[in-house]
């Protein structure tokens, strides 16, 4: 592996410090083919002097490394073996020598493929895996998965809620919001998501999130709030209506106020002209001047107007919920 040493000396007291700075990538380190060069220090890797800044590079059969790029890695289908004697294969388990060819090349054995980071190892699908459901078996060894002894031939599969990584199949991640079927008129798969529902206008109904909420970013398994996420422009933020992204969060726009997880049009923020029609709609409300205005006796609650002793007891409801979670949070302490 390489480093950028840097070297920082004290003369006065005889002290020479040297410090590593960030790993380099095999092909980023400089060499001189004729002379003792930097490639030296990185196994399977040469001098590529074919052009004046010369470069170090994999040697043949060998590639970059796909986390760092700082080591070369053999490729398990580019790696040379003789099927009769002790081969390169035996050093990478669940591989082994295909000698059909002339050009005998490694291969993964009957289950394997090869992993999709860099191919240097073989890595075994979920639901090629073979399993006993009655004794100990394969699949305990990946997390979220079990056998499925529905056939015969029994495999392991991946645990109700999960599903097979998109990289190589050999785990079992958590099944997207959007990727879970479900019976809208049945006990279904959505009711284990909050504030998800099942769509089933069309024949293979899937869950959806329910409006004001979307599939979170990391890996979309649950359904997150859209107000008050976060944001970097304001199409993150349409799932709740009339949204937008103001300091990375997503807030209700001018005239527009938070109701069950959306913005919806105020009281105050609803135009009106001469004749007050507008506000037809809203109880106990009138235009005053060109916006509609709660009646005397009534406050504004985002849409609606509703009489003041009834605006303080829904203010003192949810203060008593907001003091009885607290109350119970201290006792768990």
């Amino acid at each position: 592996m390489l480093h950028r040493a840097l070297s920082i000396c004290f003369i006065s007291v005889g002290i020479c410090i040297t410090t590593c700075q960030a790993t380099v990538k095999v092909t980023e380190t400089s060499c001189t083919k004729d002379a003792s060069d930097q490639c030296v220090h990185t196994p399977n890797a040469e001098c590529d002097n074919a052009v004046s800044g010369a470069k170090c590079k994999c040697s043949d059969g060998f590639i970059e490394d796909k986390t760092d790029g700082s080591t070369c890695v053999k490729k398990v289908t580019q790696t040379s073996c003789v099927k009769a004697t002790a081969d390169q294969c035996e050093h990478t388990p669940n591989a082994e020598c295909d000698n059909a060819e002339t050009d005998a090349k490694c291969k993964c054995s009957d289950g394997f493929i090869e992993d999709k980071t860099d191919g240097s190892t073989c890595v075994k699908k979920v639901t090629e895996t073979s399993c006993a459901e009655d004794t100990a078996d394969q699949c305990e060894h990946t997390p979220n998965a079990e056998c499925d002894n529905a056939e015969t031939d029994a495999k392991c599969k991946c645990s109700d809620g999960f599903i097979e990584d998109k990289t190589d199949g050999s785990t079992c991640v958590k099944k997207k919001v959007t990727e879970t079927s479900c019976i809208k008129d049945a006990a279904d798969q959505c009711k284990h998501t909050p504030n998800a529902e099942c769509d089933n206008v069309a024949n293979n109904a899937k869950c959806k999130c329910s409006d004001g909420f979307i599939e979170d970013k990391t890996d979309g398994s649950t359904c997150v709030k859209v107000l008050g996420g976060t944001c970097k422009e304001d199409r993150d933020c349409t799932e709740a209506g009339e949204a937008g992204c103001t300091d990375s969060k997503c807030s209700c726009k001018a005239d527009f106020g938070e109701k069950d997880n959306k913005c919806v049009k105020t009281v105050s923020g609803t135009p009106c002209s001469e004749n007050g029609k507008e506000c037809e709609n809203i109880n106990n409300s009138h235009c005053d001047t060109d916006k509609c205005k709660c009646n005397s006796g009534y406050v504004m609650q985002v849409d609606e107007c509703t009489a003041k002793n009834s605006a303080v007891s829904i203010q003192l409801g949810t203060l008593t919920v907001l003091l009885s979670g607290l109350a119970t949070l201290i006792q768990q302490f």
